[in-house]
C-alpha cells in the first residue's frame, strides 16, 4: 500500500485528518526502510492495516429488480449471500460448458469408420477402458491374460483382411503374441508366414 493511501485509509478509519507535521514525521520514519518494515511502521503509527488484501474484490452493478430477484432466489436456495449465490451460479455455468464440450468431441461419427484399419483414439480409449488396460484373450481353460503392456486392438469376429469392419462390436484388445496366435489360427501360417518370424 503507498503513502497516499495509508493516509487516507486512517482517515476513513478513525475519523481524524492527519496535520501536515505528522505526515512528514511518518515519512521521514519509512524514508529508508523496506516493504515489510515500512508496513509495520504505517501500522504502529497509524493504527491501521496496511496489508494488501490477499484476494481482490470486484464490485458488480445490478438494477434494483435484479438484486431483489437474486436475494429471493438465494433465500429460496438457503444461500447465505448473493455472492454466495453468484458464485454457485457461475461454477454450475462453467461445469456445464466443459461438459458440452466434452461431449462435441466425442462426436459419434468419429468414433467408428468402418473401411479403414486405422482405429480413432476415442474408439481405442472406449476399448481399453472396457478391457480394464489388459489382454482380453482368454484361454480354452477358461484363465484370462494378464498381460497390460504391448496391447494391440484385433479385428476378431471378422478379420480386416477378411472384410472385418472397424467397429466396436468387431474389435478386441490383445496383447502382442496374442495378436499373432489369433491370427495365425484364423488366417492360417501360409498367409501370416511373411509377417511372422516362424
Amino acid at each position: 500500500m503507498d503513502l497516499f493511501t495509508a493516509f487516507k485509509k486512517n482517515e476513513r478509519e478513525t475519523g481524524q485528518k492527519l496535520s501536515e507535521v505528522q505526515k512528514i514525521k511518518v515519512t521521514e520514519k519509512i524514508e529508508h526502510s523496506s516493504t515489510r518494515e515500512s508496513e509495520k511502521i504505517l501500522a504502529e503509527e497509524l493504527a491501521v492495516d496496511v496489508k494488501q488484501p490477499t484476494s481482490k474484490t470486484k464490485k458488480l452493478v445490478l438494477d434494483d429488480k435484479t438484486y431483489a430477484e437474486l436475494i429471493k432466489l438465494a433465500k429460496n436456495l438457503d444461500i447465505n449471500s448473493p455472492a454466495d449465490l453468484i458464485k454457485l451460479l457461475v461454477k454450475e455455468k462453467s461445469d456445464e460448458i466443459k461438459t458440452e464440450k466434452q461431449e462435441v468431441l466425442i462426436a459419434p461419427a468419429r468414433i467408428e469408420n468402418e473401411k479403414s484399419r486405422y482405429v480413432p483414439k476415442q474408439l481405442k480409449r472406449t476399448l481399453l477402458k472396457n478391457a480394464n488396460y489388459q489382454c482380453q484373450f482368454v484361454s480354452h481353460t477358461g484363465r484370462r491374460c494378464s498381460e497390460r503392456v504391448h496391447l494391440e486392438i484385433d479385428h476378431h469376429l471378422v478379420p480386416f483382411s477378411q472384410g472385418g469392419r472397424t467397429i466396436l462390436s468387431n474389435l478386441k484388445i490383445v496383447c502382442k503374441n496374442h495378436n499373432c496366435y489369433l491370427a495365425v489360427s484364423k488366417l492360417g501360417q501360409n498367409q501370416m508366414k511373411k509377417y511372422l518370424y516362424l
